[in-house]
């Protein structure tokens, strides 16, 4: 079995991951969260022409593995980067997978191979309400 890549996870097909940004990561007992300002494909439902001065449309939301459990960090970087804006970022997901029940991920800011029940991700409302 080869590796499934990120776009063909049922509700993750529509981002675009790679130029996505990382803004947090928490960890709790069953539950990796992904704090993301994710680039939206143009077919997603919540896609939107982006700003004059961006190139995509960003949306705020989170990406969720649920259900985590052997939760393996190769590798950990507290690398936060600065936009134009003023504002931090840990980088992108430059890999997500899912390989032989392992989910495994990597950017800037590390490396984490994981099994979990599922991944969703969740594009937050506009105004910011959870």
């Amino acid at each position: 079995m080869t590796a499934q890549p990120y776009w063909e996870l049922s509700g993750l097909e529509q981002l675009y991951l790679e130029d996505s940004y990382v803004l947090s990561i928490e960890e709790d007992a069953d539950t990796i969260r992904f704090r993301m300002e994710f680039v939206l494909r143009e077919e997603h439902p919540a896609f939107e022409p982006p700003e004059p001065e961006e190139r995509y449309c960003f949306r705020r939301g989170e990406l969720t593995f649920v259900g985590a459990r052997d939760i393996i960090w190769q590798e950990r970087r507290d690398v936060v980067s600065w936009d134009a804006r003023g504002e931090h970022d840990l980088g992108n997901i430059d890999t997500l997978t899912l390989d032989g029940g392992w989910y495994m991920a990597e950017g800037d800011w590390g490396r984490i191979k994981l099994h979990a029940d599922r991944v969703e991700a969740r594009i937050l409302p506009r105004d910011g309400a959870a």
